[in-house]
């Protein structure tokens, strides 16, 4: 039986990176693969899931490292020795687990595409190139669209491994546009793996998640807003602005339903709100409410991302385009009206005839009339709906996944 290490921060949670994984160790474990998951996080393990706190980019001890290594008053010499001593301390733990494993193959998610934990990148690199392990490295978001990891003690270091180039290495880009860029930036040949969905999965209001809005204390009669991929302070100060403009267009209340955690700039935001938009814009942030499925024991409530899907009425993204693969085909999934910001990534989208609408000035008059037809909206909802399950549905991912699984395999 073939071995399958899938390797990363964090897997088993409520992410996009790590949502993409469960689909692809699920579609393994149906071929008959024994998988298993290596991460710094993974609430509620399973006797094949290997916990390695330091690989999670928010242990302590990492985070309190990063903060050192990104500064731009910092000791070089005294954070390179760290650096050479964490690397050392992971590349042991992850020997480990990896001689307990003993994995034919290993999927490494992000791991070697953003320098969240650039100790868990290069004591990886040490442990495949070692071992002269077979490796699938995906990409979901580049480190050229985050230039603050630029700023590091050693260029070189996020240089050199962000993508790395190792003997047994076949990376794997999410979009068109992205393994594109990898060539072009690095020289790097990529195979294509699209996020994809269960299109069959469709969730609607049923028995089990009728009370989620009472539950988030939102009237029924009111408008839920759902922006489900997590947000910095610019991207946030668009979304309520586009929210309480919505509410003044309509004349009813918005609720902005986020799935990360309330920041500064959205307590202010919402004290704001209080004062000057009639009617308000409420922001309503759960992290961790919502599990990767329902009856989650890691979340705080029984339901899951696709029960809030259900509940909305329309879906908000914010710019970068890390988070667009999930998000942008759940909407279509769950039949939902998506706001976006441009980005390259949804022009690959767009050729296939999807139709979004766009974070624009015009986008609340867009929003509002497109409401008001529910016509021409369920024509358009359908419409993305068949578009994605015809070209990114789990058949697919299927398909590709057989294609770099026999690439990767073939032994030198």
């Amino acid at each position: 039986m073939t071995r399958v290490a899938f390797i990363s921060f964090h897997l088993k949670a409520l992410d996009g990176v790590s949502a993409e994984a469960e689909k692809r160790i699920e579609i393994l474990s149906e071929w008959g693969f024994e998988v298993h998951r290596v991460a710094g996080y993974i609430p509620d393990p399973g006797a094949s899931d290997h916990v390695i706190s330091r690989l999670n980019d928010r242990d302590p001890e990492i985070e309190m490292f990063n903060a050192r290594l990104f500064q731009k008053q910092r000791n070089n010499d005294e954070v390179l020795a760290e650096l050479r001593r964490l690397v050392t301390a992971i590349g042991e733990s992850l020997t480990v687990v990896l001689d307990q494993i003993s994995p034919d193959l290993c999927v490494c998610e992000n791991v070697f595409t953003l320098p969240l934990n650039i100790p868990f990148t290069m004591a990886l690199c040490g442990c495949l190139e070692g071992r002269r392990l077979p490796c699938v490295a995906v990409h979901h978001g580049p480190t050229w669209e985050h230039p603050g990891y630029g700023q590091c003690v050693n260029e070189n270091i996020v240089g050199g491994y962000f993508p790395a180039s190792l003997t047994r290495i076949r990376h794997v880009a999410t979009s068109e546009w992205g393994r594109r860029e990898l060539l072009r930036r690095t020289g790097l040949a990529a195979s294509l793996l699209p996020d994809c969905q269960d299109f069959n999965q469709t969730r609607e209001i049923d028995d089990f998640n009728v009370s989620l809005r009472r539950d988030l204390r939102i009237p029924e009669d009111e408008t839920m807003i759902l922006e489900p991929a997590g947000h910095g302070a610019d991207d946030f100060r668009r979304q309520f602005r586009f929210a309480a403009e919505y509410a003044r267009a309509s004349g009813v209340r918005v609720w902005l339903v986020t799935t990360g955690s309330q920041g500064a700039h959205e307590r202010e935001a919402v004290d704001v709100s209080a004062r000057t938009n009639d009617p308000p814009v409420e922001v309503v942030s759960i992290p961790g409410w919502v599990g990767g499925r329902r009856r989650d024991p890691s979340a705080r409530s029984a339901y899951d991302l696709h029960d809030l899907y259900a509940h909305c009425d329309l879906v908000i993204l914010p710019a970068n385009g890390e988070v667009l693969g999930d998000p942008v085909l759940e909407s279509a999934m769950h039949r939902k009206p998506l706001l976006v910001s441009d980005h390259p990534a949804l022009e690959e989208l767009r050729a296939f005839g999807f139709q979004f609408l766009n974070m624009d000035p015009d986008a609340v008059e867009c929003s509002w009339r497109l409401m008001e037809h529910p016509q021409l909206l369920e024509e358009m909802l359908g419409r993305n709906y068949d578009l994605g399950r015809k070209h990114f549905s789990l058949e697919e991912m299927r398909r590709r996944l057989t294609d770099i699984l026999e690439a990767t395999l073939v032994r030198d």
